[in-house]
């Protein structure tokens, strides 16, 4: 195109405002490992290959370096357009910015006819520092969407009010989410003075944007239970546009979905309840095998010392009676007459072992208490076979749970077993304020961290994380493709993550729920808290119905006898 003297006016425009926002043709990145002089060498090459007048975009770059937001904020770009009306066009357009939406870009236009058609255009694909200029007429022009979308002309003295800041103030622009219970990053509840609050630290942060900008949050309601609603039923909604943005942050699933920079970046991990060892276990748990076998050696032999004794000084003693002996000692009852101990030394023997039989006893009493009040965990489960042959089921959502079957690249198929769904919502939507310990249950980092919260005011442990995880992903908000506000979003999350208000809301997120009383302890349900049964004690029925099925054999035995000798 000719045009003269606006071709002209033109460059003078591109001059003032590569100059007014020092954008530089070459950006340099140097790490400690180079020197300066190598960089500038480099440079030196670098402008060599370029033309003199009109230089491509370079980077000389030695270090790993996220530079988005830096080339975003030191490029324009500029467009050439001869009409505003071809719809081929404007896909070629469209996608050759489609990773400078967020650049300054100067629009060249033959004509303002379609000025209005080509801005609605940008607003649509997330076009917001654009510049139009009329090369006939010498005029600049850019739009303004809030708070009613108009045209308004540039001053080229003003070189300021070339990229206005066109978000600063949405007036009220409503950003509609729908909102589900996901303690602790999205929840309702209300204070003490009978106030209904959003609460956690995911909503705080949208909040603090809302605010900031001026805008208004409407809450989109669902017609599916929040139990079915999971990443992919979230991203869904913002793919096809049934709302602009979700409250929710999530992992990116969707290329047809414009998504932040990520809020939080983490593991998700299999939760299980602590297993306890048998009851029927404690009785012989408070010593070591080695101690049982020298304390029966112990009794044996002492067994033994009386029988001689009694043969030696008198009276007569049978091995029944000498075992009698041992079991009156282990249960301390009384002495028998002095004159019945047989010898000095045997007398003197039997209150030594009376003596250390009581401190026994009285050791084994306090340990077993112990075991039964406090409880013996049971090894970790930390592998997938482990998990496979316990008889733990891991909770997750229906959604999930049926998609089962198309993650064997991720979980083989011979562990899906370990996986169990439920009907019930609450259990699964509200996974922290209904935990039932017969289940276990898949949780993020953040969860993990509020459910050890949780857990300190109760007596013993009562979940555990295992290192059952997924790969580390990365949560952001999902916007709908080519979202305006997205750049916005994105300064208000390096600001919370920098300032470290992320984490303040994160700690303040468990009082939250304690106020609003939506988190309980885990619901006393599994071995835990099961009451006492037959099968705990079983080694103890056991001594007593062999003993008294012994004494009715006895009794009958020794009625038989008389009874033959009174024929």
């Amino acid at each position: 195109m000719e045009y003269g003297n606006s071709t002209k006016a033109l460059g003078r425009v591109l001059g003032n405002i590569l100059q007014f926002y020092a954008i530089r043709n070459t950006l340099k990145f140097r790490s400690e490992n180079i020197s300066e002089k190598s960089l500038d060498m480099l440079m030196e090459d670098i402008d060599r290959l370029n033309s003199e007048q009109f230089l491509n975009p370079c980077v000389a770059i030695t270090t790993p370096i996220n530079i988005n937001s830096i080339i975003h904020k030191n490029l324009l770009s500029l467009v050439y357009l001869t009409t505003v009306n071809d719809k081929n066009l404007l896909e070629v357009l469209a996608a050759t910015l489609v990773s400078l939406y967020h650049t300054k870009i100067l629009f060249v236009l033959a004509n303002g006819r379609d000025l209005l058609a080509l801005f609605e255009w940008c607003w649509l694909h997330g076009m917001v520092n654009v510049v139009a200029y009329i090369l006939p007429d010498n005029q600049l022009f850019t739009y303004l969407r809030f708070p009613v979308f108009q045209i308004i002309g540039i001053n080229q003295n003003h070189l300021q009010s070339f990229f206005p800041e066109k978000l600063k103030d949405l007036h009220g622009f409503a950003i509609k989410s729908p909102v589900i219970t996901d303690i602790n990053r999205v929840f309702k509840y209300k204070t003490r003075t009978g106030r209904i609050k959003y609460g956690g630290y995911i909503a705080k942060l949208v909040f603090a944007f809302i605010k900031k900008h001026n805008a208004t949050f409407v809450k989109y309601k669902l017609n599916i239970p929040s139990g079915e609603i999971d990443f992919l039923t979230l991203n869904s909604l913002v793919e096809n546009r049934t709302v602009d943005f979700s409250i929710h942050i999530t992992p990116k699933l969707s290329e047809n979905v414009e998504e932040t920079q990520y809020v939080i970046k983490q593991n998700t991990c299999i939760c299980l309840p602590t297993s306890v060892l048998p009851r029927y276990h404690y009785f012989d748990e408070p010593f070591r095998t080695s101690v049982w076998i020298i304390l029966v050696l112990l009794l044996f032999l002492f067994m033994v010392l009386k029988i001689v004794s009694h043969i030696l000084y008198g009276p007569k003693c049978s091995v029944f009676e000498a075992l009698l002996e041992v079991i009156r000692l282990v249960t301390q009852q009384p002495l028998l007459k002095f004159q019945e101990l047989g010898s000095k030394a045997l007398s003197f023997l039997t209150v030594t072992m009376l003596l250390k039989s009581l401190i026994l006893c009285c050791l084994y009493r306090s340990v077993v208490t112990s075991f039964l009040i406090k409880l013996i965990e049971n090894p970790r489960i930390s592998t997938w076979e482990d998990l496979k042959r316990s008889n733990v089921k891991v909770l997750i959502n229906r959604v999930i749970y049926n998609e089962l079957p198309n993650m064997t690249e991720y979980l083989p198929k011979e562990y899906h077993g370990v996986f169990t769904t439920s009907n019930d919502t609450e259990l699964t939507s509200k996974k922290l304020s209904v935990m039932d310990t017969s289940l276990g249950y898949l949780l993020g980092e953040d969860h993990t961290r509020i459910q050890t919260k949780q857990q300190v005011r109760i007596p013993r442990l009562i979940f555990y994380t295992t290192g059952l995880c997924t790969a580390s992903e990365m949560y952001g908000f999902p916007l709908k493709k080519y979202s305006p506000i997205r750049q916005i979003l994105d300064r208000t999350i390096r600001q919370v993550l920098e300032t470290g208000l992320l984490k303040k809301w994160e700690d303040d997120t468990f009082n939250e729920c304690i106020e609003g009383k939506i988190l309980y302890y885990p619901k006393f349900r599994g071995d835990f808290f099961e009451p006492l049964t037959v099968n705990d004690y079983r080694l103890i029925w056991i001594t007593f119905f062999s003993s008294l099925s012994l004494s009715a054999f006895i009794f009958f035995w020794e009625i038989s006898k008389r009874i033959k000798i009174l024929k």
